[in-house]
């Protein structure tokens, strides 16, 4: 099944992120994401070898929610600042959920559109 795409935007004085629905595949019968790990990694390029932030169900950066299916980020004010601190305008992002034997899915990949203010906080 491919990955999703969805594009959003890191703002700078908005703190919401937002949230996935996991749909199953067509034809197959949906699973309980109970015990399932996620991963995403945000980059300036899928070239560059290096992530500028990794978020994970381990870090406190990804949270599921089993029952319901959804997938949520969460960065930091600090992750949210040394992003906009940078001198690129978009990123590019792709989101694994991993099972609990470590199959892994990707589930949604896309651009992040890094937003700054004129008026500050």
């Amino acid at each position: 099944m491919p990955a999703h795409r969805r594009n959003f935007r890191v703002e700078q004085t908005e703190s919401l992120l937002p949230a996935f629905y996991i749909r199953p595949g067509r034809g197959s019968t949906p699973v309980t994401l109970t015990g399932w790990t996620a991963r995403s990694q945000w980059r300036v390029r899928l070239s560059k070898p290096e992530a500028l932030l990794e978020l994970t169900t381990e870090n406190g950066g990804i949270a599921i929610d089993a029952d319901r299916r959804i997938l949520s980020y969460a960065i930091t004010d600090e992750q949210r600042a040394s992003l906009l601190a940078m001198a690129y305008s978009r990123l590019v992002y792709d989101t694994f959920l991993i099972s609990p034997t470590g199959r892994r899915y990707k589930v949604v990949e896309g651009e992040i559109l890094l937003v700054r203010s004129v008026t500050h906080p």
